[in-house]
């Protein structure tokens, strides 16, 4: 979530698509926690010279950009990496990726991917079944959803991008549907808008949710490292019936994300660190 885009459509820091560093042979995800100094290896990504993702160990609670604070009382942190997850590729294309335990040998999942006209039309797993509508430029302007929950129950997700005159997003609505299959569903709304700079850049997103009776709000303001340049360097996100939260990106020389520094609602720290080996 360190661009404008890995933002507005709610993409990982490192994003198993859109993933490209060229050169670097692997990179390890390390978790920090201020107050208690504890450190550890969260997951290693192994790329190939191409710069796409090959492989990735990790733990079986899988990654995050921003560890909640607590994360460090789990029991779990000395434990080696028990999940293997590789990654399939044809014409240079993400198509599957395989999840696997480790010291049980077994298969646990497997994501898939299907394009149509060169952009991400499917994504489809046991549980969940995605569908992307783009405009002729790849833009997306609809994702829905079908999402099974536990005792056969279905839930729906439907995520609408409106653009402005400069093809930016300027509104994303959300609504989830739980129970599709049930006449009590419960209906959970989201709406943010975007405002940005004359460069391009978003510099805040206005957001509120409505579960039943209850409407929250919240204000997102961001900064860039540069103007001339994609890279956010703090987010900082302020509710209506919370404490504000924030995080802090840190590059290298080469523009790339070497720390993420998380302040959640209790005021309690976390560091993500992004450690890199190269090929020769």
């Amino acid at each position: 979530m360190n661009t404008t885009n890995k933002y507005i459509y709610n993409l990982q820091t490192i994003d198993p698509i859109s993933f490209i560093e060229k050169g670097t042979k692997e990179l390890c995800i390390i978790l920090k926690n201020i107050e208690s100094d504890i450190k550890y290896i969260l997951s290693t990504y192994t790329t190939n010279k191409a710069g796409k993702i090959t492989s990735i160990k990790s733990l079986d609670s899988g990654w995050t950009a921003y560890p909640p604070g607590t994360y460090e009382k789990s029991e779990n942190l000395k434990r080696e990496a028990i999940i293997l997850e590789t990654y399939n590729y044809e014409n240079r294309r993400l198509v599957s990726i395989h999840k696997t335990n480790i010291k049980k040998q077994k298969e646990i999942s497997i994501k898939q991917y299907r394009y149509e006209n060169g952009f991400l039309k499917e994504e489809l797993q046991e549980n969940l079944k995605q569908i992307y509508t783009n405009d002729e430029q790849g833009r997306i302007l609809q994702i829905d959803g079908i999402i099974k929950m536990p005792g056969d129950i279905k839930s729906g997700i439907s995520v609408g991008f409106n653009l402005n005159e400069l093809n930016q997003v300027s509104n994303k609505k959300k609504i989830f549907l739980n129970g599709l299959d049930s006449n009590m569903g419960n209906k959970i709304e989201t709406n943010e808008s975007y405002d940005y700079h004359p460069n391009g850049h978003l510099y805040k997103a206005k957001y509120s949710i409505i579960n039943g009776s209850n409407k929250h709000n919240y204000l997102t303001f961001f900064d860039y490292l540069k103007n001339d340049q994609d890279l956010i360097e703090s987010i900082i996100c302020i509710g209506d019936v919370s404490p504000s939260k924030s995080y802090r990106f840190e590059y290298n020389s080469k523009c790339l994300l070497q720390k993420t520094i998380a302040k959640d609602k209790n005021g309690s720290i976390t560091e993500t660190i992004y450690e890199r080996t190269y090929y020769d």
